[in-house]
């Protein structure tokens, strides 16, 4: 089974730091990046955007979230999540999390790597740095 998903970084340009969010449970503790599903009929960005503000609290402008690819990433033999990746900057800092996530932080980009767990979470966050050195640092 395959299945559509997004991942967003998000960075805040002022404080030149990623979001970070602390998913843990009775299995596993992680940080991450937002993630979640795409309804049926809903587009990538709009996915995203809605994940943003259900998991930050924070609202979403069209001109501030940026594709910056896609991978696939095999759970199982019966399950692989396509993803679609995206950076969304923000000047916004104040987050109010979910109650799908246990805390968030801030963090310098030189830090972000080993905060992470998940290899595909290490290679989408290369390439959100990528396009921040490019443009907004």
């Amino acid at each position: 089974m395959r299945k559509k998903s997004i991942e967003c970084w998000i960075y805040n340009r002022i404080e030149k730091q990623f979001l970070l969010l602390l998913v843990s449970n009775s299995a596993v503790t992680f940080w991450q990046p937002i993630t979640g599903g795409i309804k049926r009929n809903e587009s990538s960005e709009n996915a995203s955007i809605r994940e943003i503000y259900e998991e930050t609290g924070i609202i979403v402008e069209h001109n501030c979230i940026f594709s910056i690819g896609k991978h696939s990433v095999a759970i199982n033999a019966d399950l692989v999540i396509d993803k679609q990746l995206y950076l969304m900057v923000t000047t916004e800092k104040d987050v109010k999390i979910s109650k799908e996530h246990a805390d968030y932080r801030w963090g310098k980009a030189e830090n972000i790597p080993d905060n992470l767990k998940w290899k595909n979470n290490i290679e989408s966050f290369t390439h959100s740095l990528k396009l921040v050195q490019s443009f907004f640092v």
